[in-house]
């Protein structure tokens, strides 16, 4: 029987670590390794562990797996794996690699970073103990770019991994981590609740490939991308939401008088302080691109930009005709470096510049004013952000320069090309790519669920998601791998082999969802029917991970809506509830507020459905201890609600989310009403089951009260329709 940490600490007093006391810090990453030598193989071998907010656990180089399970601090679960398989007589090395989000997320929530494990290698002769801090080291790696903007409104910062700053061969039993330090011991022991055994299975592991190449292209090259990147507050999402403002500032050199078209970000552009300028087009293929006509004068004009950033930061681009000729300069000085002056960030409403007041074409006030603390900068090779990067670059689609319509692998790339791979389907895994290059070579993947009307992935759909990551290879043969698994379709390349070739062994997924085993099965004479059910049945699979999902593409998020149907669909599949109750759990810390302490939100109708989860869980498996646990969350809820029980005998609510509904959510809603009639009707049933015969007969009789109600004032019997 597995020991909670507490109980496992009486005798092995396992204790959080980290890089530091605090375990603060966006995006942080920390490698840790336990070495051991054995005279021979182990007899029995353990480990449990945890981390915050996720981590990869290596044995001797092999991959185990990924997790934790997705947790609130209040309830973590640690995760066990039997390691006898995996070890050697000789020089053994246990290796995790912790990644923690420093922002909020909807998979894990805000949190601190922080690591524990504990466990024991027995040979029969001694045991070596594995608990932390003990003989573990750690290595503080900055090959994660700190600063990368969120992958969306629901996920963590993307991944920007740099191999140059982080060896491959760090979880392999020979590197010498002589260097290494000794792991810190977090001050607040405290900030994670007891302990308890994962509940549900590791999720896959198997290796993906795509099923078809679409297509390799150059990219055409009639215009030069100017671009720079601000970062602004992230932490919490009402710093991500919250407008900075921002202003930038430069002049452009043109060889002669004329209207030059260019590409740029989202802002207000003055030029020689006549604007905002009007947008003038777009470019197919591009959503976050806007057109503005710069018409200019012989040699120096000037230019001055503001813009509100919202979503983590401001991440320019500006998209220039090669034959324009123009150069920027803040000094006026051709062939400079700097192509720009930057100034950030100020809060709504404390702006230097009053668009009503100011004169955005008074060049030597602006940029003599102190306040504005201008900072130069050069323009990159590439911008900071891989799927913004690959979206303003233009393949040339008019020449698809792959041999055959066979080939999947072993590339030998000697030039920057973009290429599109097709999974065959949404999938649900870590990305990954085997190259052979040399250091600095530069790979930057995007992924998307369709294409575009050009053909291309279809990047930015929606503008705030940045479905992308990038990695810079050091030398010689490695895999590349992201930390975190994404949902994915069809995969957008643009590879950078820099000064030497490079070859591009593979690429696909590495799939991490729910190990389903399929027991149901469904035929008829309809081949339609027949389609529908595989379609549902590859759903639920790209939905469900270590909780049932909604929206893998962006979100990855745990709604109680989706569940219900999800459920539904697992249970005609599968017949597997584990991950049902495993939601179910996080539910009660998700809606702990409304349920213990009658918080009133816009999500009222969500906490209800997780009762009519809850119902049908115990219904199919018969789970009366888990009832009995959940049962006192859920009678305190109702007990809320009847508190809010108006004159007319009803309930309103300050809100409801029943889905995307174009409604006005503000009024007393008959679905509503009747999700209240039936939770009402279910709490009653669960109540007698376990024994609460007085508090059935309470919501019983509530239920036929407001069931009757319904049809009173709610149904229009001339139009034989309910209304709200």
């Amino acid at each position: 029987m597995l020991l909670s940490l507490q109980a496992w600490s009486q005798e092995h007093p396992a204790t959080f670590v980290w890089k530091d006391a605090e375990g603060l810090g966006r995006q942080q990453t920390v490698l840790f390794r336990r070495t051991m030598d054995l005279d021979e193989k182990p007899v029995s071998a353990n480990i449990h562990l945890f981390a915050d907010s996720r981590y990869h656990i290596y044995v001797n180089g092999i991959h185990l797996n990924f997790g934790p399970s997705r947790f609130y601090t209040a309830h973590p679960e640690y995760d066990s794996y039997e390691l006898v398989p995996y070890l050697k007589e000789g020089k053994n090395v246990i290796a995790v690699e912790v990644l923690t989000n420093g922002t909020v997320s909807y998979q894990v929530p805000l949190s601190v970073g922080g690591f524990i494990a504990w466990g024991e290698v027995d040979n029969g002769a001694k045991a070596i103990a594995l608990e932390t801090p003990g003989a573990w080291k750690m290595h503080v790696s900055d090959a994660y770019d700190h600063q990368a903007l969120r992958f969306s409104f629901a996920c963590g910062p993307m991944e920007v991994f740099d191999g140059r700053n982080q060896a491959a061969d760090w979880n392999l039993p020979g590197f010498d981590d002589s260097g290494w330090k000794l792991p810190i011991i977090l001050a607040d022991q405290g900030h994670w609740g007891e302990m308890t055994p994962r509940t549900i299975p590791h999720l896959t592991q198997d290796e993906l490939l795509p099923l078809e190449l679409l297509g390799i292209y150059h990219e055409q090259s009639n215009e030069e991308l100017y671009t720079f990147f601000i970062k602004t507050p992230d932490r919490e999402n009402r710093e991500y939401n919250r407008g900075k403002q921002l202003y930038a500032t430069t002049y452009i050199y043109s060889p002669v008088d004329q209207d030059v078209e260019v590409g740029l970000w989202w802002g207000e552009f003055y030029l020689n302080g006549k604007g905002p300028l009007e947008v003038s087009g777009s470019e197919q293929g591009n959503p976050v691109r806007q057109n503005r006509i710069l018409s200019l004068d012989k040699g120096w004009n000037y230019l001055f930009v503001g813009y509100v950033a919202i979503w983590g930061g401001w991440d320019y681009f500006m998209a220039v005709p090669e034959s324009a000729g123009l150069q920027f300069s803040p000094e006026k000085k051709l062939d400079d470096a700097p192509f720009m002056l930057t100034s950030a960030s100020f809060e709504k409403g404390a702006e230097i510049f009053d668009p009503g007041k100011d004169d955005p074409g008074d060049d030597r006030k602006i940029l003599k004013e102190k306040e504005y603390h201008w900072t130069p900068v050069v323009n990159p090779a590439r911008g900071s952000n891989p799927a913004r990067d690959l979206v303003w670059r233009k393949a040339d689609l008019q020449q698809n320069l792959k041999s055959n319509d066979f080939q999947l692998a072993e590339f030998n790339i000697g030039e920057p090309v973009m290429m599109v791979f097709d999974m065959g389907g949404k999938k649900l895994g870590r990305v990954f790519c085997e190259l052979d290059a040399a250091q600095g070579a530069v790979v930057d993947i995007a992924w998307s669920e369709d294409l575009n009307s050009i053909g291309m992935p279809f990047l930015y759909k929606r503008p705030q998601v940045n479905a992308g990551a990038r990695f810079v290879t050091s030398e010689g043969k490695r895999r590349y791998e992201t930390f975190k698994p994404y949902g994915v379709r069809y995969l957008l390349l643009r590879i950078d082999p820099g000064s030497d070739s490079l070859l591009l062994h593979r690429l696909g997924l590495m799939e991490q969802v729910y190990p389903y085993e399929k027991k149901g099965s469904f035929s008829c004479s309809n081949p339609m029917l027949d389609r529908i059910w595989e379609l549902g049945w590859r759903t639920l699979r790209v939905c469900s991970e270590d909780s049932y999902t909604d929206t893998p593409f962006r979100e990855r998020g745990l709604y109680a809506g989706d569940a219900l149907p999800e459920y539904g669909i697992t249970l005609a599949t599968s017949g597997d509830s584990r991950l049902m109750k495993r939601s179910l759990m996080l539910f009660q810390d998700m809606y702990r507020d409304n349920m213990l302490d009658g918080k009133e939100e816009g999500l009222n109708d969500f906490v209800l459905k997780t009762l009519l989860e809850l119902d049908w869980y115990y219904r199919v498996s018969g789970d009366m201890e888990f009832l009995e646990s959940l049962y006192p969350n859920y009678h305190s809820l109702m007990q809320h609600i009847m508190q809010r029980k108006n004159d007319q005998g009803y309930y309103p609510s300050s809100g409801t989310f029943i889905e995307w509904t174009r409604i006005d959510k503000s009024a007393d809603l008959t679905a509503y009403q009747s999700l209240l009639a039936r939770s009402f009707k279910i709490i009653s049933g669960l109540a007698l089951e376990i024994g609460h015969k007085e508090e059935a007969e309470v919501y019983g009789e509530e239920a036929q009260r407001l069931a009757s109600l319904l049809a009173e004032i709610y149904w229009d019997s001339d139009k034989q329709v309910y209304h709200d």
